[in-house]
């Protein structure tokens, strides 16, 4: 039995947390048929903290408090979590790659419209993306900066992990000053048993 939960941000998460809870109160061990837990963007979010915090996962999956208590206080948790992190630098860099050669003119102009938005955000606004989802992890897995899939505790040891990740272009990227322009950088995946991927190799 696979579990899946579909995009769609706090939307997605919440409805997750739904499902697991209306799981778990039909009293039949679903949980213990599921064998892959799956989903994309807040579909992931919930699926990461479901795995990897026992904390979250007993939240959702006891009834000792109604879902939406449990909802509420971890959406007053994310908030204050947000705004405490506004300003950290664990997000990357705030700025802008330097311009490509090209037209300088129009180089200016983007960047100056750019950063006219950027100064009005109240968020990082080049980084809010792992904001966000960053904010969402932090205040449920413990070092989950330096946590990996092979290491970090499971609540469902039994369960796989199913999810699709997309990393930003300065990810793979690098800026080569000797010519101007940003070339494709290596990127390499480790696994637990040694082997390496090299994600930047054409095809993969």
């Amino acid at each position: 039995l696979a579990v899946v939960v579909s995009g769609g941000g706090f939307v997605s998460m919440t409805g997750g947390m739904a499902v697991a809870r209306a799981l778990s109160d039909a009293g039949l061990g679903w949980w213990e048929k599921v064998t892959h837990l799956g989903g994309n963007s807040g579909g992931a979010w919930f699926g990461t903290q479901f795995i990897y915090s026992q904390r979250f996962h007993d939240a959702v999956t006891s009834n000792a408090a109604p879902l939406r208590d449990v909802v509420s206080e971890w959406i007053e948790s994310h908030i204050a979590a947000q705004a405490r992190e506004l300003h950290s630098s664990e997000w990357g860099p705030q700025g802008l790659l330097p311009a490509e050669h090209g037209c300088p003119l129009t180089n200016l102009e983007v960047r100056q419209v750019i950063s006219r938005v950027a100064a009005f955000a109240e968020t990082p606004y080049f980084r809010y993306l792992p904001f966000v989802a960053g904010t969402v992890l932090n205040q449920s897995i413990d070092s989950v900066g330096n946590a990996t899939y092979a290491t970090a505790p499971r609540a469902l040891p039994a369960v796989a992990l199913v999810q699709a990740a997309t990393l930003p272009p300065d990810a793979w990227t690098t800026y080569d000053r000797s010519v101007g322009h940003t070339r494709r950088a290596g990127l390499r995946a480790s696994f637990a048993d040694g082997r390496t991927l090299d994600l930047s190799e054409r095809g993969k």
